[in-house]
């Protein structure tokens, strides 16, 4: 989770994922875009899944984003919670490669994110 701390909708997301066979590495909660950036190359993660509970924290993904495309092969992010669901194009604002509005859609989302990726 990116800058605040809240686990529920990682978990879901994480037993979603889990379910279909897709390795994750959950790099923690509360993390600040570097930490997220460095943490993704760090586990040689071919795409990165954030999520915020609050539009402050939503906004840090530009960040992140911008951190992994500094790379020649940047990692695709993926996005969810409130913020993003409240606002259907904020994905896009902040540069991310993709969101899901609920868990069960991060199967799809990694799908996408994988497709996209280099």
């Amino acid at each position: 989770t990116l800058g605040d701390g809240h686990a529920l909708g990682k978990r879901l997301v994480i037993s979603h994922l889990a379910a279909v066979g897709v390795r994750t590495v959950d790099l923690g909660e509360s993390l600040t875009p570097a930490q997220a950036a460095d943490g993704a190359r760090g586990a040689g993660a071919a795409a990165l899944l954030l999520s915020a509970t609050m539009l402050r924290s939503a906004l840090g993904v530009s960040e992140a984003v911008a951190l992994l495309h500094r790379d020649p092969d940047p990692i695709p992010v993926g996005v969810g919670g409130a913020p993003f669901r409240l606002d259907g194009s904020l994905w896009q604002a902040v540069g991310a490669a993709g969101a899901a509005t609920a868990a069960h859609e991060a199967p799809a989302l990694v799908e996408h994110l994988l497709a996209t990726a280099g």
